[in-house]
């Protein structure tokens, strides 16, 4: 696999090797192909610093790790209650 990647601030559309197909990519964006469509524009595009091509190295599918539940917080105390206006203030000494 090649990871290409813009380098410029503009989308770029670039051809895929013996293909009708293209790959799009937005402003600074990066996508992944296969190393036979790398194509002779992509190269050119490369060499004139529009774009970087860089190796990437498969990984092997890791299975799934299982999901641990995380336990629930513990509920809080209500908030104390606040004095109803009719009640007598208490008075300063």
């Amino acid at each position: 696999m090649v990871e290409i990647r813009n380098l410029k601030f503009q989308p770029l559309t670039l051809h895929l090797a013996n293909s009708k197909r293209s790959v799009h990519l937005g402003p600074r964006g990066r996508t992944e192909i296969e190393d036979k469509d790398v194509s002779a524009e992509m190269r050119r595009a490369a060499e004139r610093g529009f774009i970087t091509l860089r190796e990437v190295a498969t990984k092997p599918a890791l299975p799934a790790a299982p999901t641990i539940p995380r336990p629930r917080p513990a509920p809080t105390k209500a908030e104390p209650e606040i004095a109803a206006p009719d009640a007598t203030p208490t008075e300063r000494s």
